[in-house]
């Protein structure tokens, strides 16, 4: 039985809310040193951050939807470069659009990966998270979270492979007719 891209991706976002969620509620309610760094979680008791978790997962699941629509480009190119600059000189703006929706919804897996890594270190140190070399670096990363930056970082390098994957598809797709 194949499951559709959308309903695995659905899958994905609510595993790992269900984790971060977990253990971001563990920690507020069962440790007297988490503070958490997310400003939407201390509005209103966290039900802002709900909403917004609910809205994201209906995003993943219509760029899910895009994704199983979406065909491969053929296009005769000499490199991943090369394929990269005609697909931008052409009208293929679905192509590009979906190239950056899909990183998208990778960058956001990865960024909450981040999070749920960030709480398993701080639940291994507890009382002296503060004063690892993991926690003073998180100290100077914007807003104090890793999670920005490898949101921003894993954005542009599922950008990049998007590009390469598909080069390998339309050239596979251009040796076999």
């Amino acid at each position: 039985m194949k499951i559709r891209k959308r309903y695995q991706y659905l899958l994905i976002v609510v595993i790992l809310f269900l984790i971060d969620f977990g253990l971001t509620w563990y920690f507020l309610n069962y440790s007297s040193y988490a503070e958490e760094g997310n400003p939407l979680f201390a509005i209103d008791g966290g039900y802002l951050s709900l909403f917004v978790n609910f809205m994201y997962a209906v995003v993943v699941f219509i760029i899910g939807y895009k994704m199983e629509q979406y065909q491969t480009i053929v296009m005769e190119a000499n490199s991943c470069y090369d394929y990269f600059k005609k697909l931008w000189k052409s009208d293929c703006s679905d192509f590009i659009g979906i190239s950056f929706l899909s990183a998208f919804v990778f960058a956001s897996f990865s960024s909450r990966l981040a999070v749920i890594t960030d709480w398993i270190i701080y639940g291994i140190y507890q009382r002296d998270y503060y004063s690892t070399g993991y926690a003073i670096v998180r100290d100077k990363m914007p807003f104090g979270r890793y999670d920005l930056i490898i949101a921003l970082l894993s954005l542009w390098l599922f950008v990049v492979l998007w590009y390469k994957i598909e080069y390998r598809k339309s050239k596979n797709i251009i040796r076999k007719s």
